[in-house]
């Protein structure tokens, strides 16, 4: 809720939106140490509303993170509140290094593209860079990266 009225407050303020990163893990059962080495995790990034011209969306890797080639297996994704008028080409980073690309076509369907697997370890920053002109808003991509 905090976060909703801080939102509201920048925009009324005349600040730009801003785009966000966050890890999606799915619920362990039994309880009592179990391990997540090994399972399927998600990174989400969003860029909220219009997306400015080369904005930043960063997540920490907290635990290593392991990115799999062309963001396959398992499978990322992504989706547009309105689609881009041309293709936009969104640039993930680890730790400021191109480890690969998301095009999103004119109807959102994701390219992906990362030429090797790639890890993210303890303390280093996964990012995905807009491209300088963006035509699609109210981006969410989603990265499936395994522990």
């Amino acid at each position: 809720m905090k976060r909703l009225r801080l939102a509201a407050i920048l925009l009324l303020l005349g600040c730009p939106r801003i785009a966000s990163a966050q890890i999606v893990t799915p619920p362990i059962g039994g309880g009592g140490g179990a391990s997540l080495s090994g399972t399927t995790t998600s990174v989400g990034f969003n860029f909220s509303g219009t997306v400015a011209a080369s904005s930043v969306a960063a997540f920490t890797c907290v635990f290593s993170l392991t990115i799999p080639t062309n963001f396959a297996s398992p499978t990322s994704a992504a989706t547009c509140g309105t689609n881009p008028a041309e293709s936009d080409a969104y640039t993930v980073k680890v730790n400021g290094v191109t480890v690969g690309t998301i095009t999103l076509s004119t109807s959102c369907v994701a390219t992906l593209g990362a030429a090797t697997t790639t890890a993210c370890a303890p303390g280093q920053r996964m990012e995905i860079d807009a491209p300088v002109t963006v035509s699609g808003q109210n981006i969410a991509i989603t990265i499936a990266v395994t522990r």
